[in-house]
Protein backbone atom coordinates (compact mmCIF):
# COMPACT_ATOMS: atom_id res chain seq x y z
CA UNK A 1 0.00 0.00 0.00
CA UNK A 2 2.51 2.83 -1.23
CA UNK A 3 1.12 6.09 -2.11
CA UNK A 4 1.62 7.45 -5.39
CA UNK A 5 1.44 10.87 -6.73
CA UNK A 6 -1.19 11.64 -8.83
CA UNK A 7 0.87 13.43 -11.28
CA UNK A 8 4.22 11.95 -12.49
CA UNK A 9 6.64 13.89 -14.58
CA UNK A 10 8.53 11.65 -16.89
CA UNK A 11 7.77 8.61 -18.53
CA UNK A 12 4.31 7.03 -17.20
CA UNK A 13 4.55 3.50 -16.24
CA UNK A 14 3.87 0.98 -19.09
CA UNK A 15 4.37 3.25 -21.92
CA UNK A 16 6.83 2.96 -24.11
CA UNK A 17 10.05 5.14 -24.26
CA UNK A 18 9.60 5.96 -28.11
CA UNK A 19 5.63 6.92 -27.69
CA UNK A 20 6.50 9.11 -25.15
CA UNK A 21 9.52 11.03 -26.61
CA UNK A 22 7.51 11.15 -29.79
CA UNK A 23 4.45 12.98 -27.78
CA UNK A 24 7.26 15.17 -25.59
CA UNK A 25 8.50 16.16 -28.76
CA UNK A 26 5.38 17.26 -30.25
CA UNK A 27 4.06 19.16 -27.32
CA UNK A 28 6.93 20.61 -26.42
CA UNK A 29 7.40 21.66 -30.70
CA UNK A 30 3.92 23.46 -30.31
CA UNK A 31 4.78 25.50 -27.28
CA UNK A 32 8.04 26.60 -29.01
CA UNK A 33 6.11 27.43 -32.03
CA UNK A 34 3.30 29.48 -30.24
CA UNK A 35 5.72 31.27 -28.30
CA UNK A 36 7.68 32.18 -31.53
CA UNK A 37 4.10 33.51 -33.08
CA UNK A 38 3.22 35.41 -30.18
CA UNK A 39 6.93 36.93 -29.87
CA UNK A 40 6.59 38.01 -34.06
CA UNK A 41 3.38 39.73 -32.71
CA UNK A 42 4.46 41.49 -29.89
CA UNK A 43 7.47 42.86 -31.98
CA UNK A 44 5.37 43.45 -35.02
CA UNK A 45 3.35 45.54 -32.48
CA UNK A 46 5.66 48.41 -31.97
CA UNK A 47 6.87 49.29 -35.34
CA UNK A 48 6.51 52.55 -36.35
CA UNK A 49 4.17 51.60 -39.10
CA UNK A 50 1.76 49.33 -37.32
CA UNK A 51 -1.37 51.32 -36.13
CA UNK A 52 -2.49 48.85 -33.58
CA UNK A 53 -4.63 45.99 -33.63
CA UNK A 54 -7.87 45.86 -34.59
CA UNK A 55 -10.28 42.97 -35.72
CA UNK A 56 -10.32 42.80 -39.64
CA UNK A 57 -12.95 41.63 -42.08
CA UNK A 58 -13.94 38.11 -42.19
CA UNK A 59 -11.82 36.39 -45.57
CA UNK A 60 -13.47 35.29 -48.59
CA UNK A 61 -15.41 31.54 -49.39
CA UNK A 62 -12.58 30.20 -51.38
CA UNK A 63 -10.44 30.73 -47.95
CA UNK A 64 -13.79 29.40 -45.88
CA UNK A 65 -13.43 26.25 -48.01
CA UNK A 66 -9.76 25.72 -48.01
CA UNK A 67 -10.22 25.67 -43.62
CA UNK A 68 -13.30 23.38 -43.63
CA UNK A 69 -11.33 21.47 -46.06
CA UNK A 70 -8.45 21.26 -43.48
CA UNK A 71 -11.15 20.46 -40.45
CA UNK A 72 -13.13 17.77 -42.07
CA UNK A 73 -10.11 15.82 -42.80
CA UNK A 74 -8.98 15.64 -38.93
CA UNK A 75 -13.13 13.62 -38.68
CA UNK A 76 -12.20 11.60 -41.83
CA UNK A 77 -8.28 10.72 -41.13
CA UNK A 78 -6.69 9.01 -38.16
CA UNK A 79 -2.89 8.98 -39.72
CA UNK A 80 -0.72 10.61 -36.84
CA UNK A 81 1.56 12.46 -39.57
CA UNK A 82 -1.40 13.65 -41.80
CA UNK A 83 -2.67 15.15 -38.29
CA UNK A 84 0.51 16.19 -37.60
CA UNK A 85 0.79 18.22 -41.27
CA UNK A 86 -2.81 19.85 -40.90
CA UNK A 87 -2.16 20.98 -37.54
CA UNK A 88 0.78 22.71 -38.29
CA UNK A 89 -0.69 24.18 -41.71
CA UNK A 90 -3.30 25.63 -39.56
CA UNK A 91 -0.92 27.35 -37.17
CA UNK A 92 1.38 28.75 -39.96
CA UNK A 93 -1.74 30.12 -42.18
CA UNK A 94 -3.40 31.69 -39.24
CA UNK A 95 0.27 33.74 -38.26
CA UNK A 96 0.19 34.43 -41.73
CA UNK A 97 -3.24 35.90 -41.82
CA UNK A 98 -2.79 37.77 -38.47
CA UNK A 99 0.63 38.92 -39.48
CA UNK A 100 -1.14 41.09 -42.49
CA UNK A 101 -0.11 38.43 -45.34
CA UNK A 102 3.68 39.07 -45.65
CA UNK A 103 5.03 38.49 -49.34
CA UNK A 104 8.14 36.25 -48.85
CA UNK A 105 10.59 36.15 -47.38
CA UNK A 106 8.94 38.65 -44.63
CA UNK A 107 7.06 37.83 -41.71
CA UNK A 108 5.17 40.71 -40.69
CA UNK A 109 3.52 43.30 -43.19
CA UNK A 110 2.23 46.05 -41.02
CA UNK A 111 -0.69 47.85 -43.55
CA UNK A 112 -2.66 44.25 -43.27
CA UNK A 113 -1.91 43.28 -39.75
CA UNK A 114 -5.17 42.36 -37.92
CA UNK A 115 -6.58 39.83 -35.79
CA UNK A 116 -8.76 37.87 -37.74
CA UNK A 117 -11.66 36.29 -35.31
CA UNK A 118 -12.79 34.00 -38.46
CA UNK A 119 -9.24 32.33 -38.60
CA UNK A 120 -8.47 32.15 -34.76
CA UNK A 121 -11.61 30.08 -35.18
CA UNK A 122 -11.09 27.82 -37.70
CA UNK A 123 -7.71 27.56 -36.48
CA UNK A 124 -8.87 26.39 -32.61
CA UNK A 125 -11.19 23.82 -34.62
CA UNK A 126 -8.92 22.12 -36.84
CA UNK A 127 -6.53 21.60 -34.16
CA UNK A 128 -8.37 20.92 -31.41
CA UNK A 129 -10.05 18.01 -33.47
CA UNK A 130 -6.47 16.50 -35.16
CA UNK A 131 -4.39 17.31 -32.16
CA UNK A 132 -6.23 15.94 -29.75
CA UNK A 133 -6.75 12.44 -31.27
CA UNK A 134 -3.08 12.42 -32.27
CA UNK A 135 -1.98 13.00 -29.20
CA UNK A 136 -4.12 9.75 -27.69
CA UNK A 137 -2.03 7.95 -30.58
CA UNK A 138 1.30 8.92 -29.43
CA UNK A 139 0.63 7.83 -25.95
CA UNK A 140 -0.97 4.42 -26.98
CA UNK A 141 1.33 1.27 -26.74
CA UNK A 142 -0.02 -1.13 -29.55
CA UNK A 143 3.03 -3.52 -27.85
CA UNK A 144 0.30 -5.02 -25.54
CA UNK A 145 -2.17 -5.77 -28.24
CA UNK A 146 -2.60 -8.95 -29.60
CA UNK A 147 -4.15 -9.36 -32.98
CA UNK A 148 -5.91 -12.48 -34.23
CA UNK A 149 -5.78 -13.00 -37.96
CA UNK A 150 -7.74 -15.58 -39.62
Amino acid sequence: DSWQAPISIGKPAGQPAMAWSAFNIYVCSLLLLLVAFLGIAFWGSFLDDFDGWEVGQANGPLWQIANFLFFYSGLVSDVAFIRTCVVLANIFITAWAIFGVPKWPKVWFSPLAQIRLDQLIWCLLCVAINALPMLRQFKFDDSKKKFEVG
